[in-house]
């Protein structure tokens, strides 16, 4: 399914947003009841970013990420929303913990991943998880990392340009290379064609 290029939005900041950016302006500036407050309100949107990626062992990643925005809160600027800045950390705390996991030779548990969502028998849809589970194994976490906070966080081109500082030509050309990645492992697993697992991958 093809998808419209998304813009930046330029809606006004909801309420629980602004109060967010407040919180971060204050704790910036040294108010640590602002961050007691800011932290608590970022929890489970950082849990969730860490169990996404992670899966259920997700807690070492959120715990470190937690950590991440105390200690880098002085240096918050501002141009990124506080939650975009706090997904960034999210993501990189996830990807050094698979990381780690990796050098362990702990495999990652991808159950809790959707990127392929068919109507197949559950046979299949096990095959297909295995497949992609293998080619998610090979890509290099900065591949990685663009297909879940895109499929699985939900957030739009920009968003994520801006949570890994990068142009938003960068999170397109690695999509793009991603899902030929994951297309050409399931044609190879002979589960369906390639051409429309690009299309319905991302």
């Amino acid at each position: 399914m093809n998808r419209k290029p998304e813009a930046a939005s330029s809606v006004p900041l909801r309420d629980e947003d602004a109060e967010l950016e407040d919180l971060a302006r204050r704790s910036a500036q040294g108010d640590r009841r602002a961050l007691e407050e800011l932290l608590g309100a970022l929890h489970a949107r950082i849990a969730t970013v860490c169990r996404r990626i992670c899966g259920p062992d997700f807690d070492d990643a959120a715990q470190h990420a937690m950590i991440n925005v105390a200690r880098g809160i002085e240096g918050f600027d501002q141009r990124a929303s506080v939650t975009t800045w706090a997904y960034r950390i999210a993501t990189n705390a996830s990807l050094d913990e698979l990381r780690r996991r990796q050098r362990r030779g702990t495999s990652v548990d991808l159950d809790h991943v959707v990127i392929v969502d068919r109507s197949t028998p559950h046979s299949d849809s096990i095959t297909d998880r295995m497949v992609i589970e293998a080619a998610l194994d090979d890509l290099e976490p900065e591949f990685r990392s663009v297909i879940v906070m895109r499929e699985t966080v939900g957030m739009d081109y920009a968003e994520i340009a801006a949570a890994l500082g990068v142009p938003i030509g960068t999170v397109r050309s690695r999509l793009s290379r991603a899902k030929g990645h994951l297309a050409a492992a399931l044609r190879a697993g002979n589960q369906f064609d390639a051409a429309d697992v690009q299309g319905d991958v991302l």
